[in-house]
């Protein structure tokens, strides 16, 4: 009799682990939902940081919001994406500037 009951157990609880183990699809979350919905609530206008910058305040801001990682990373990838589409494109370094200095000495 126990040891019917131990297999019985046994087989109940490695169905349950095997569907658990199944069920890992996530709903894909929409970078641009995440942030109307999550960052917009406190902040009006998207400010343009540097990616690097980005990723530091959402950091800080998943903390303080208690956003998912999910979520977080969604948000990250909307504003960095956004970020990259406006950033100015840099200047050239000015040649000569450092060599002419040298070469007066």
């Amino acid at each position: 009799m126990k040891r019917r009951f131990i297999c019985l157990s046994f087989v109940i609880l490695t169905a349950c682990f095997a569907q658990a183990g199944q069920n890992t699809n996530h709903p894909e979350i929409d970078p641009d939902e995440a942030y109307k919905n999550n960052c917009m609530r406190c902040h009006a206008a998207t400010q343009q940081y540097s990616p690097r910058m980005t990723k530091t305040i959402i950091m800080h801001m998943r903390v303080r919001a208690n956003l998912p990682e999910d979520v977080a990373q969604a948000i990250l990838e909307y504003l960095n994406g956004k970020s990259e589409a406006v950033r100015p494109v840099a200047k050239p370094p000015k040649s000569g500037g450092n060599q002419a200095r040298q070469g007066g000495k």
